[in-house]
């Protein structure tokens, strides 16, 4: 009677042993995807914001007006000025231009700026 339960609870720690690091690098990748979604959320949420101050105000802080005024860009610049001049900068974009990959790429670069915000607000 003994051994069977012994062998039991052998084979239910093997089991615990192969499975928890399987378990583990699901729930860091959960993690990280709703990470990743929250600062989408937050970037989204600013470029709202910046979205309905340009067209207020015309950005006036932004040096978004003149003859050229893009409120695209003036947006993005408004998002992130670090983002915008590392991708978007030599190359604006054009009026009711869309351009994914860059989109990724301003994406990508929001995130990391706001990941490095959270970390200096924390330390």
């Amino acid at each position: 009677m003994e051994e069977p339960r012994r062998a039991l609870a052998c084979l239910f720690i093997l089991a615990l042993l192969v499975v928890h690091p399987a378990y583990a690098k699901t729930t860091k990748k959960k993690r990280e995807r709703r990470k990743a979604k929250r600062l989408d959320k937050q970037l989204k949420q600013k470029k709202i914001s910046c979205a309905s101050s340009v067209q207020v105000s015309q950005a006036s802080d932004l040096d978004c007006e003149g003859p050229h005024l893009d409120i695209e860009n003036c947006v993005l610049r408004c998002v992130s000025e670090h983002c915008y001049q590392k991708i978007y900068a030599h190359e604006p974009l054009e009026d009711g231009e869309v351009d994914l990959s860059r989109e990724a790429a301003f994406k990508l670069c929001g995130r990391e700026e706001l990941k490095n915000l959270e970390l200096q607000m924390t330390s």
